[in-house]
């Protein structure tokens, strides 16, 4: 166990495509930035931010449910669900109403994680196919 939290192998894992992440959203953030403006880009890096913590929640939640017998993991399930979308709403409507963040690029920033894990697949899908 990593810190008692995860097993080592699922921390690795998590580490890879977090760093994958991070790569994808520099690219994205750097043409953002160039493209539609210094403020446009600091949004896209938080909402970047909040999708990487909604991530690695996402992660450690998922492992615990393996630790769950098969009663209590449908309810340990959905209030893990509920807790980091709450948590997630909570940091998004704080950004819009308190400081004016544009939206789209919270939303694309949000989006980066899902992105890099759909760009790291792509490989493997590519490999499977020459093998077969």
């Amino acid at each position: 166990m990593a810190g008692g939290i995860m097993d080592n192998s699922i921390v690795d894992l998590l580490i890879e495509k977090t760093k994958i992440a991070g790569v994808t959203s520099i690219f994205i953030g750097v043409i953002s930035m160039i493209c539609l403006g210094l403020e446009f880009g600091i949004n896209y890096y938080y909402g970047f931010f909040i999708g990487i913590l909604n991530f690695i929640f996402f992660s450690i939640g998922s492992y615990k449910l393996i630790d769950k017998g098969s009663g209590k993991a449908k309810t340990v399930q959905f209030l893990l669900f509920i807790a980091r979308y709450v948590i997630v709403a909570i940091a998004l409507s704080i950004a819009v109403t308190e400081f004016g963040a544009n939206v789209f690029a919270l939303f694309i920033g949000l989006l980066t994680i899902n992105i890099s894990l759909v760009i790291s697949v792509i490989p493997v899908k590519f490999k499977k196919r020459k093998e077969v």
